[in-house]
């Protein structure tokens, strides 16, 4: 039971950030806020070396490269107070921690030139054989913009339909799989929409902005009670985290 309303817990996390963030959530003091506080710094970070790009794509580069040190900040000043072996703390280590790994990666997606292509991003198990082809087609129209300009603000909208496309497929094509694991990796894809980031430094947000990021009263009482009891839905938590980190280093592959 506990298992299952941690799940709840970060679901509602998930469904809860919003594209093209422009500032980082407050440091997460559960898994819950794990979740939101995730999203918001993948939107943050990227969306740094996107407005820049958008700019001007000379020293992209250097631009992209800030990618790995705006993590690796976000890492630090969320971590610094907790115990070790904290499971936040733990979390946190182990998920950005593959995200600045990959960082570097991401000067050879955005800088090159090199076309590229979206391997499947779906977490879900025990899908038909025609999956593949099937998110690869789903691919198809956002990888034409992405491949003629890393920065096109069009992308937003297509990788949003990108992303519905290869929902309906999951849903066509893993029988399987049940409503929770469909929804935890749709929206974990849409976690990397980061193309819908504002070009204009936005003025500080409302007071309202931040009353729509909290979470509802019911669903925070069910992750603190989840809290107390963190071992019982340890590897819930890791295997969700698992997907977020796995998506970041293998979205893009050179063709």
């Amino acid at each position: 039971m506990q298992s299952l309303l941690l799940v709840a817990a970060v679901l509602t996390a998930l469904i809860g950030f919003s594209h093209g963030q422009t500032e980082v959530a407050s440091c997460p003091t559960s898994m819950m806020d794990f979740m939101t506080w995730m999203g918001s710094v993948i939107q943050y970070c990227n969306g740094e070396y996107l407005i820049a790009l958008r700019e001007s794509k000379e020293n992209c580069e250097e631009k992209v490269g800030t990618l790995g040190p705006c993590l690796m900040t976000e890492k630090d000043k969320c971590i610094a107070g907790l115990d070790d072996g904290d499971m936040v703390k733990t979390t946190i280590e182990a998920s950005l921690g593959a995200l600045i790994i990959a960082a570097p990666g991401y000067q050879q997606v955005f800088c090159s030139g090199v076309t590229v292509d979206l391997n499947p991003t779906t977490s879900v198990g025990g899908c038909e054989d025609g999956m593949t082809a099937a998110s690869q087609a789903c691919h198809a129209p956002f990888m034409e913009i992405f491949n003629e300009d890393r920065v096109d603000l069009r992308l937003c909208e297509a990788y949003k339909t990108m992303a519905a496309c290869e929902t309906d497929k999951v849903k066509e094509l893993c029988p399987n799989a049940d409503s929770m694991e469909i929804t935890i990796d749709e929206q974990t894809r849409a976690m990397y929409n980061f193309y819908c980031v504002e070009t204009a430094t936005p003025a500080p947000p409302a007071p309202a902005t931040t009353k729509q990021m909290s979470k509802p009263a019911t669903t925070a009482a069910a992750a603190d009670n989840v809290d107390d009891d963190v071992d019982s839905g340890k590897s819930v938590v890791v295997s969700i985290v698992t997907i977020v980190s796995t998506t970041y280093l293998s979205i893009f592959t050179a063709l």
